[in-house]
């Protein structure tokens, strides 16, 4: 799959937050606009683990702050969905 330079650096973050994630639960990106007291990194792109049946978890590496923001996103000039999309990664938007 080719990504752009810009994309390139989300994806970089996803693939270091899918070590966190245990074989049987999959990466889940979501979007919180106001993450409340679990979350205190404020409104982004949060990586999740997921399980069927269990649902998702903040990843607690990724607690304190989202994989990307919309402002970095913006910065970068990317569509942080169609790059997820191009990725293969579960996410929930907004």
């Amino acid at each position: 799959m080719m990504f752009t330079e810009k994309e390139q650096v989300l994806i970089d973050r996803l693939k270091k937050a899918e070590v966190f994630v245990p074989s049987d639960w999959e990466l889940e990106i979501d979007y919180l606009y106001d993450p409340g007291e679990d979350l205190k990194g404020g409104a982004g792109w949060y990586a999740m683990r997921y399980k069927n049946g269990i649902g998702a978890i903040a990843l607690t590496e990724y607690s304190n702050k989202p994989i990307i923001t919309d402002e970095e996103a913006e910065c970068l000039g990317i569509d942080v969905e169609k790059c997820l999309d191009k990725y293969g990664c579960y996410y929930v938007g907004r």
